[in-house]
């Protein structure tokens, strides 16, 4: 985020680059040493990765709330030059705005050199439990994520809706052009290719809507009943139902088809 970045001079004043490696040293160190604590029973490698996971999300939501409030104190800046362009400049206000990007310029500067020392602790903890945990989905990314179940449940919707209509409401739902259809690249609409495009795009989107709900509503049952296991995997591991080297080989399959299922 430009407006938050600081320049190369200040963050030497903060921390020298002999700093920075301390400061990321340590902040793995103190991340794995508290994930140790939970290493007194086997089945609690799972809880620990969850546990790893939370220390991450919590300082990325840091990171990710400062920028905003940046972008916040820069729209208001920009706002108060604008209003003062025509009359005497209102110089506390302004340098008070100023004071404030200064001190949220230090906190996202903090918070992301902290957010990737963790990153790495992260990856010390997963490797060391030996289970294959799926790879870190920043908030981003899980909103574009979240973005593709959306619409694949909307497809799944309009395929329903499609499914519930009679031959005489699809054909109408055809014609007025919520789909249009094509015989050879000729127009269902023009004379010279209504007839048989009609019939033939008819009877082909027909089949492309069914397959369309049945492939939409199985992979979002499959991705809902992944999700659901893998909440309760630790669960059932401390209860004895089944062995922690049983919980990684499920962890392991389970991520990878729900990768599969996502792209």
């Amino acid at each position: 985020m430009k407006v938050l970045n600081i320049p190369a001079e200040k963050a030497e004043e903060l921390m020298d680059n002999s700093a920075v490696q301390r400061f990321r040293k340590d902040a793995q160190r103190l991340a794995r040493s508290f994930v140790s604590l939970f290493d007194f029973d086997p089945s609690l490698e799972i809880f620990q990765c969850k546990m790893i996971d939370a220390m991450c999300r919590s300082v990325e939501k840091v990171r990710d709330n400062t920028e905003q409030a940046g972008l916040a104190a820069n729209a208001e800046m920009k706002a108060l030059e604008r209003a003062n362009s025509d009359t005497e400049f209102d110089v506390e206000a302004h340098d008070r705005i100023v004071r404030r990007l200064n001190g949220l310029r230090i906190q996202f500067w903090t918070a992301r050199l902290t957010f990737e020392a963790l990153l790495d602790a992260r990856a010390d903890v997963i490797s060391a439990s030996g289970i294959d945990w799926p790879s870190y989905q920043t908030l981003k990314q899980m909103s574009a994520q979240n973005n593709t179940k959306r619409r694949m449940r909307e497809a799944a919707i309009r395929a329903n809706a499609l499914l519930g209509m009679s031959e005489q409401d699809y054909r109408r739902w055809l014609r007025d052009g919520a789909y249009t259809a094509k015989h050879n690249g000729i127009d269902a609409d023009d004379e010279q290719g209504a007839g048989q495009a009609n019939v033939e795009n008819f009877q082909e989107a027909q089949r492309r809507r069914d397959l369309l709900k049945a492939d939409a509503d199985k992979k979002l049952a499959r991705i809902d009943e992944i999700d659901d296991t893998l909440d309760q995997l630790d669960v059932r591991i401390s209860k004895g139902k089944i062995s922690p080297e049983d919980g990684k080989a499920i962890v392991r399959e389970l991520s990878a088809e729900r990768e599969r299922l996502m792209a």
